[in-house]
């Protein structure tokens, strides 16, 4: 579809335009989080808060605040207008200072990542350090991502990708090599959603899969392409992360 506002094409589920920062058709914000949510929600997906109740409100209820994980909320609008700003310029330094998270509005509250995640991978290095070290590397890169993407996306999508070791060692023989492709197809398509609900303008899915990495193989250099967008998007992902949670 295409926002509102300032007429890009943006994914159809995102709630808040990644280019100009305007909500998208009826888009309120989460009280307590800050955090755009669909119109119809009663309850914020993303802090489990009940919409319409502030932290304070909740407290005063034992066994909602019980049930409430525990978040940031700013006080003022001014410190929260000066986190949106740090959160925009620390996505963008990690990713190489590009255009993708320009004027996007975070609302000011940041959630502690478990971790930091590396936001460095590359083709070339991959290729490189891989051929250095017999392959070691490419399978160390991939198992990176293959635990990176549960520890971003699994507090959502309640979603596990298998470990990328276990696949390659016991179940990609164990299945005839059916196995690597499922999984290929699954973690693209689980790594273009999170991009999409992250607000993050960046195309990777099941199809650049099929398309690059499979029909690809036609023309030699798609599986390279794949890989390419696959590091790309999570790099976007694990900057975003680092900072946001």
């Amino acid at each position: 579809m295409y926002c509102k506002n300032c007429g890009q094409q943006i994914p159809n589920n995102a709630l808040v335009c990644p280019n100009c920062g305007t909500p998208q058709g009826n888009t309120k914000f989460c009280s307590n989080c800050g955090k755009a949510i669909a119109a119809n929600a009663a309850v914020c997906p993303n802090c489990g808060s009940p919409v319409g109740v502030t932290r304070a409100a909740a407290a005063a209820a034992p066994v909602a605040a019980a049930q409430m994980p525990p978040i940031i909320i700013n006080n003022t609008s001014n410190s929260a207008n000066t986190n949106t700003s740090n959160n925009n310029n620390n996505l963008n330094n990690a990713v190489g200072g590009g255009s993708i998270y320009q004027n996007q509005n975070f609302g000011g509250y940041a959630a502690r990542p478990v971790r930091q995640l590396k936001t460095n991978r590359s083709l070339l290095k991959m290729i490189l350090l891989s051929i250095i070290t017999l392959g070691i590397y490419g399978l160390v890169v991939m198992y990176t991502i293959s635990e990176d993407i549960n520890t971003i996306a699994t507090p959502y999508d309640r979603k596990k990708t298998m470990n990328y070791l276990l696949l390659v060692f016991i179940f990609s023989w164990l299945t005839l090599g059916i196995a690597p492709i499922v999984w290929s197809h699954r973690i693209s398509n689980r790594i273009g959603n999170e991009l999409a609900r992250r607000g993050i303008a960046y195309q990777f899915s099941a199809a650049t899969f099929w398309g690059w990495g499979v029909l690809g193989c036609l023309i030699l250099i798609g599986p390279f392409v794949y890989t390419h967008k696959m590091l790309r998007s999570m790099n976007l992902l694990c900057a975003d992360y680092n900072v946001r949670g």
